[in-house]
């Protein structure tokens, strides 16, 4: 009779343990929540993710979805690039704690359009104007941000693309 409780009591155990498992901890609530909600959502491919790749994500139909990192001026900075054929699709800056002089333009739609491109290739920052397809121009004032940026979208691009 014991003993048959102490095995209920220990598969009750396994089960609320199962059940309260914690989720990786990125230090930063907004990406915990960002990520969490993409991992309820989608089917990771863990085997593409790294210490710079937090997740990657198969969205289907050749579409992806890679939540990045890349150290910026004043802190981390937290992406989410969304490729589709072949193409960047979108670049959304999830969190960031740049400048708001210069660094924080980084999350302005006229930067981050700046990267949609097709095809996967490695892109390059440029200061002042593009002269080619897979040049990115840097936000003024702010190119370690952009730069930033820019690794964190190629990261993404071998990931993917390789």
């Amino acid at each position: 009779m014991k003993r048959g409780i102490f095995i209920i009591i220990g598969m009750l155990f396994g089960l609320w343990t199962t059940g309260c498992q914690q989720q990786e901890d990125f230090g930063n609530n907004t990406v915990n929540t960002y990520i969490f909600d993409l991992d309820e959502s989608f089917e990771r491919v863990e085997e593409k993710e790294d210490e710079n790749i937090l997740r990657v994500y198969d969205l289907g139909e050749q579409t992806y979805s890679v939540v990045t990192k890349a150290m910026g001026f004043e802190g981390m900075i937290f992406i989410d690039v969304r490729l589709e054929d072949q193409a960047i699709h979108e670049v959304k800056i999830i969190h960031e704690n740049e400048s708001e002089g210069y660094g924080h333009y980084i999350v302005e739609s006229w930067f981050l359009e700046r990267f949609q491109i097709s095809g996967y290739e490695e892109l390059k920052l440029t200061k002042y104007f593009k002269e080619q397809e897979d040049e990115v121009v840097a936000v003024t004032g702010a190119t370690i941000s952009s730069q930033a940026v820019l690794d964190a979208v190629n990261n993404t691009l071998d990931i993917i693309g390789g």
